[in-house]
């Protein structure tokens, strides 16, 4: 639970708070009206993630989970987006360094003030992408390693084993947002961000098929979890 609320302080709140004004500065001008309905869904999604970590192994967490990965897939499908439109320039950053936006304050002539920031929209997704790098790669590492824990039932390894190729999916496509500033990088950000979000949509598709069939999936998750395990161990003999 420590953790959980460590990852929503900094992954979700500082994160989020930068990707909100990332998205308000790429639209341009902005209405009050426009910024508040974008505050307003930060804060839902904020205070569905934290009801999500309370609702854990509960019924009702099924519910908040389908709703927090359906924000997550929107996500996933930005970091595309993002990349994609980065990739299409051959100058480092060329979009974003070149755009100009209204900040939309009106001057004394009553005309908004266009304003040029070089970059600032791409600085702002890649610090988004290096606040849940670290988050993601640290969920990887503990799902897979409870995934292979003989402690856990055959249900609960399964779970992780899926949570965990989710998490692997988001750390590529954080690393893959990173990427995307570095000079030439670009092609590898687009393949790191797509193979990312294949991983992380499939596996949800999974984990959610499998929950709403009772289970079905779970032999053929357990096939796979038990091939990947043997494949790692015939690897670390050789280098062992």
């Amino acid at each position: 639970m420590a953790y959980k609320m460590l990852e929503l302080s900094f992954k979700d709140v500082i994160g989020g708070t930068l990707s909100y004004s990332a998205g308000l500065l790429e639209g341009g001008t902005v209405t009050a009206g426009q910024g508040g309905a974008g505050y307003a869904s930060f804060l839902f999604q904020l205070g569905l993630k934290g009801l999500d970590i309370g609702l854990q192994d509960t019924p009702y967490g099924n519910v908040t989970g389908i709703a927090v990965d359906g924000f997550g897939a929107k996500g996933a499908y930005d970091s595309y987006k993002f990349v994609t439109q980065l990739n299409g320039n051959s100058m480092f950053g060329g979009v974003n360094a070149q755009r100009s936006f209204s900040n939309g304050v009106q001057g004394v002539t009553g005309a908004a003030g266009a304003v040029r920031v070089p970059g600032i929209v791409t600085g702002l997704n890649v610090g988004v992408a290096a606040i849940s790098l670290p988050f993601d790669m640290y969920n990887t590492f503990s799902q897979f390693r409870q995934a292979y824990d003989s402690r856990l039932g055959e249900d609960k390894q399964n779970e992780k084993f899926v949570d965990g190729i989710g998490s692997l999916g988001s750390t590529f496509m954080d690393a893959g947002i990173i990427a995307s500033v570095i000079p030439g990088g670009q092609t590898v950000a687009v393949v790191l961000v797509v193979t990312g979000g294949v991983l992380w949509a499939g596996s949800r598709l999974v984990k959610w098929a499998n929950k709403a069939s009772g289970g079905a999936l779970n032999r053929g998750i357990s096939t796979v979890r038990e091939g990947i395990g043997k494949a790692v161990g015939w690897m670390k003999s050789i280098f062992s």
